[in-house]
């Protein structure tokens, strides 16, 4: 009878069996796990441009969002929509200037002592001149060689206004005492200043007075019409 060299095995232990167990178990997680994250085709991080147009008259503004995917769970995408703000237009308002136009005659101008001038061309019929108020320098006239001069003052009859660019022309009556004098323009306030040159056929005498003939007109105007006025006046001479 032949005796065997073989030894009898030895029984596995609990130990030795779980620990195994858990090995397997951990490696084939990992083992599918990595399969899951290789065909994720979200896994890492991706980068969203998202392009925001905010229009306020010409600005445009271009904004990034990130998105970030871990695993499965996916961060959820920030989109901003475009958004349009209107173009507001402010409109010029213009204000106008008002004139005021004072009634009456056209032309007027207001004199220092508050009167009113007027040209003689906005002196149309059925309005007049009129001579209303005569002075005389000097008065009484007592030389044949002083030069006795008439201040005569023209205005419109219908406003009383002075009345400039008027013509006024003055000769002594009788005929022959006085050189005859040329015509006179009015100035602004209305008067016209009348130069009467005495000649040797003056007549003397005590308080004597001469007549003059004073005719105011329009220029253009027909001699005998149109607004013209006439008017005698008087002046006094004291000449022996």
């Amino acid at each position: 009878m032949q005796e065997s060299n073989t030894s009898p095995a030895r029984p596995t232990s609990p130990r030795a069996a779980i620990a195994a167990f858990v090995t397997v178990v951990l490696l084939s997680g990992l083992v599918a796990f990595a399969a899951t994250s290789a065909a994720a085709p979200g896994i890492g991080q991706q980068t969203t441009t998202t392009t925001t147009t905010d229009t306020t008259g010409t600005t445009t503004t271009t904004g990034t969002t990130t998105t970030t995917t871990t695993g499965t769970t996916t961060t959820g995408t920030t989109t901003t929509g475009t958004t349009t703000t209107g173009t507001t237009t402010t409109g010029t308002t213009t204000t106008g200037t008002t004139t005021t136009t004072p009634s009456g005659p056209a032309g007027q101008i207001r004199l220092s002592d508050g009167s009113i001038s007027i040209p003689v061309t906005s002196v149309t019929p059925p309005d007049r001149l009129v001579i209303d108020r005569v002075s005389f320098r000097p008065n009484p006239l007592r030389s044949r060689a002083s030069v006795l001069t008439g201040r005569f003052r023209v205005s419109n009859q219908a406003n009383g206004y002075r009345v400039r660019g008027a013509l006024v022309y003055g000769i002594a009556l009788p005929y022959g005492q006085f050189r005859p004098a040329a015509e006179v323009t009015t100035g602004t306030d209305g008067f016209a200043s009348v130069r009467f040159v005495p000649t040797p056929n003056l007549h003397t005498g005590r308080n004597r007075t001469i007549q003059f003939f004073l005719r105011a007109r329009k220029p253009g105007d027909p001699l005998l019409s149109g607004v013209s006025i006439r008017r005698l006046v008087q002046a006094t001479v004291l000449v022996r």
